[in-house]
């Protein structure tokens, strides 16, 4: 039973490690997308963030232009190359349209 238990935890241990490996090779980073046109004929929508550059994603689902987006994005194993980075995922954040204010310090 000593034994059992002591393979468990090394398993566990190994685990763990391999989890903190995979997330340390796994070169993602976060990015905020606005919404800026949807062709719904080509199932895609077209983005731009904060530093004006243009993104496209696949899938219009209910996308609304000027939606607010945060993406998780891949660098694609070229860390110094923004040209060949993919959109992840998009998570819905909020329509700037229904914004009554915009606070500016």
């Amino acid at each position: 039973m000593k034994s059992f238990k002591i393979i468990v935890i090394l398993f566990t241990i190994i685990g763990i490690l391999a989890g903190f490996a995979a997330c340390a090779w796994a070169e993602q980073y976060p990015r905020i997308f606005f919404i800026e046109a949807i062709d719904p004929y080509i199932d895609t929508v077209t983005l731009y963030d904060v530093n004006g550059w243009q993104w496209k994603w696949e899938g219009t689902e209910d996308w609304e232009v000027e939606d607010m987006a945060a993406a998780i994005m891949d660098d694609n194993g070229t860390p110094d190359n923004i040209y060949d980075d993919i959109i992840i995922k998009l998570y819905y954040q909020d329509n700037i349209a229904d914004w009554d204010e915009v606070w500016v310090d």
